[in-house]
């Protein structure tokens, strides 16, 4: 379809200046859409505060959108869109069908439509609106569409969302204001993501967990593996949000907002696309041309194929620098023997990338990291996983019964038992468990926070209990950013090169010193949350009782377990060299 151009005379005033015109819009209070289409077999959505009634009889709205954008293009392509008006509990979905630049797939939270023809409709939205395009007009930049409402449908209640003076807003209660109200408490400090790819990092991954999180209940229950909202975050571009945008990721290299937008439980596999892209850099920063051309062709390829990578790198009594499990050499590759446990994700990822202990050319004992195929012949996931937490998370163990890969399937190396190089490889993995801890912990805190604000009156020990949250949540944030920032920073000041041992073994201390400290606090808050919802929180249907489970798996997350760092950490401390074993 056509849009035909409005012509704007050549005498038309000047017009307003920009910056004023925005902040006079801003003013007005606006509901707002997504406006559905797809592209291809996908659900797309964009967030729109430019929709409007045009007609009753026959029933007609309007839509404006950006000409250029992908949304008006598939529209004017397909002839037809979808409107829904989105609740206020839509605000994460809100942002991310609003972040410029990024892709906008609806697959984890949108309906297929019942019938054919029907647009991508938002779960939970307030109405919905099937629209075929009768019209299109071409206003500067931007084009408005004009659709035939074919179908029309609406829930029986719910808060509309709404934007107002450059921000998310709900409506006021209808009860009048008071000295002694009571509002919805409200965290004003969680942490921020630093950089634009950042925010839309967390855009997505509010988006996804709106999604994913109604079925967690069943699938903790079962401790069944989520493979729809494995494919739904798949398909959304997450898994490459280390990527660099040229390269097919999103672009969000920075440690500190990976780490913020962490709230889906996919560690280890963002742990290593951060150690490639950091390796990418080392080299671009150094000149070495032909390492940066074979680490660009590889995270292409990441991106392009969306690969999902899975850890297997704990075994049990382990020493952590000396796998127990071997890559052996043969002529026409390795053989790789040896049995893991706890590896997340391991029912669904592609490849299973595996700490293995080898052997080099000089007879050297090597640490590496073999990237095995999960449906490789002699690899057996095993369906073991039945834990107190995290129930969900198919932290299966994995046997590697000789299996062979090619020469290229080994990658990294460094000496066995050499603690630094250990440590470099993972100087982020304790921080994806302090995020794991402090997302539960800030849920429940503001689950217990609200049920709190709802009551007449509170007594003292209620009162006690919600500040010392609140204190212990302010200091999880301060040590969490901290050491991510630190981390940054460290990236910053050394672009061609890992730094020394020295700063390394003290960036692996703060971010240990991080997980600990926020994994303690997080059982913490957890467990104060469980008593004040008055015995709510203890039946097991309660989230509450699952974020009781599931934060207390914290302590044994390597690296490093709470034994372990303590450890680690006791010996840094007295200035003494750190062991790992």
């Amino acid at each position: 379809m056509t849009a035909h151009p409005i012509p704007i005379a050549d005498a038309a005033p000047s017009p307003a200046p920009l910056p004023e015109f925005a902040e006079a819009m801003s003013a007005l209070a606006s509901g707002v859409v997504l406006v559905t289409s797809r592209l291809g077999d996908r659900p797309w959505g964009t967030t729109v505060t430019a929709f409007a009634s045009v007609s009753a009889d026959p029933p007609t709205v309007l839509v404006s959108l950006d000409s250029e954008g992908t949304s008006a293009r598939g529209i004017a392509a397909t002839g037809s869109f979808g409107v829904s008006i989105l609740a206020a509990e839509h605000r994460a979905l809100a942002r991310y069908g609003s972040a410029p630049g990024a892709t906008k797939f609806l697959e984890s939270f949108a309906e297929a439509g019942d019938e054919a023809g029907a647009s991508p409709t938002v779960a939970g939205a307030l109405a919905h609106l099937d629209c075929e395009v009768v019209g299109a007009v071409a206003v500067a930049d931007h084009t408005v569409f004009f659709g035939r409402v074919s179908a029309a449908r609406a829930s029986s209640g719910g808060a509309p969302l709404l934007y107002h003076r450059r921000a998310y807003r709900t409506l006021a209660g209808a009860r009048a204001s008071t000295p002694t109200d009571r509002k919805e408490p409200q965290m004003p400090h969680e942490l921020k993501a630093r950089t634009g790819p950042g925010e839309r990092l967390v855009a997505l991954a509010e988006t996804l967990a709106a999604g994913i999180g109604p079925s967690a209940a069943a699938h903790d229950r079962d401790a069944s593996f989520p493979f729809d909202s494995f494919a739904a975050v798949k398909a959304s571009g997450y898994f490459a949000a280390p990527i660099p945008e040229e390269l097919g990721g999103l672009g969000v290299t920075s440690v500190h907002d990976v780490l913020v937008a962490f709230t889906l439980g996919i560690n280890m596999h963002l742990v290593y696309l951060l150690n490639v892209v950091r390796r990418w850099q080392i080299a671009v920063a150094a000149g070495d041309e032909r390492r940066s051309s074979l680490l660009v062709e590889t995270l292409a390829q990441i991106a392009r194929d969306g690969t999902v990578f899975a850890a297997a790198g704990s075994e049990l009594g382990q020493d952590l620098s000396r796998p127990a499990t071997t890559a052996r050499r043969t002529e026409t590759g390795w053989i790789v023997s040896g049995h893991k446990v706890f590896c997340t994700m391991s029912p669904a990822a592609d490849v299973l990338y595996t700490a293995v202990t080898y052997t080099d050319d000089r007879g050297r004992e090597r640490y590496g990291y073999a990237m095995i195929p999960r449906d490789a012949p002699g690899v057996v996931v095993h369906d073991d996983w039945d834990a107190l937490g995290m129930r969900a998370s198919g932290s299966n163990s994995v046997s590697f019964e000789c299996v062979q890969l090619p020469p290229s399937a080994l990658r990294g190396g460094f000496a066995a038992g050499d603690a630094v190089e250990y440590m470099e490889r993972n100087l982020t993995a304790g921080l994806f468990h302090a995020a794991a801890a402090l997302g539960i912990a800030e849920s429940t805190h503001a689950t217990a926070a609200a049920r709190l604000a709802r009551r007449e009156e509170l007594d003292p020990r209620s009162q006690v209990l919600a500040a010392e949250s609140l204190v212990d949540l302010s200091a999880c944030r301060a040590v969490f950013a901290r050491s991510a920032t630190l981390i940054d920073e460290h990236h910053a000041l050394n672009p061609a090169s890992r730094g020394t041992a020295e700063e390394l073994t003290s960036l692996f201390a703060e971010a240990q010193s991080a997980k600990a400290f926020v994994g303690e606090a997080a059982v913490r808050i957890v467990d104060r949350a469980l008593a004040l919802s008055g015995g709510a929180g203890y039946l097991n249907g309660s989230p509450l009782a699952r974020a009781y489970r599931d934060v207390r798996a914290t302590a044994f997350m390597h690296p490093l377990g709470a034994n372990r760092a303590y450890a680690f950490l006791g010996e840094v401390a007295a200035g003494r060299q750190p062991s790992l074993h």
